[in-house]
């Protein structure tokens, strides 16, 4: 999928990043990948408050400028996040979906963070997962019991490529 943005400059020519939101109370699921026409250009804001369910790559073609994902997570396939040189962040889990629990993910954000608000692999773990740009850990909400984060894979490697803060 080919999401259609504008591109947007100021009086100096410089571009100003508009942001794109895809909301829905339930589930979104994406069954290609999802690319930007104008590599760089604006930031995505999915938010699936009951879940966003992804099957391929997204900004691997043509990167978002940022990436937001508001909701849990499942990975339906093996795939590839990235943005361009802006943040990427996950307000939620990320899983693998009930049927495998060898889903590799690989995070680029290239000058940008990312930031992490919740656990990845905690409820089905994921396969390899890396990391290739800088890391935050950050719980947004506060917790009453288990205020870890967690990081699983079902017996493959987790790499960290650059730094790793806790802001928690």
């Amino acid at each position: 999928v080919r999401i259609s943005d504008a591109q947007t400059r100021d009086q100096d020519n410089n571009i100003i990043y508009s942001e794109l939101i895809l909301t829905t109370p339930g589930e979104i699921s994406f069954g290609s990948s999802l690319d930007s026409t104008y590599s760089g250009v604006s930031d995505l804001v999915i938010r699936g408050l009951s879940g966003i369910h992804l099957t391929d790559d997204v900004g691997v073609i043509s990167p978002f400028h940022a990436v937001t994902f508001d909701g849990p997570i499942k990975l339906y396939d093996a795939l590839t996040i990235n943005t361009a040189d802006g943040d990427l962040h996950f307000a939620s889990s990320i899983d693998s979906d009930l049927t495998a629990n060898t889903r590799a993910l690989t995070l680029n954000a290239g000058t940008g963070n990312i930031t992490l608000n919740d656990s990845i692999g905690f409820i089905n773990p994921l396969g390899a997962i890396e990391f290739n740009s800088s890391v935050v850990f950050e719980r947004a909400s506060s917790c009453y019991a288990d205020c870890n984060l967690f990081v699983i894979a079902s017996n493959h490697p987790i790499t960290f490529n650059a730094s790793v803060d806790d802001s928690a």
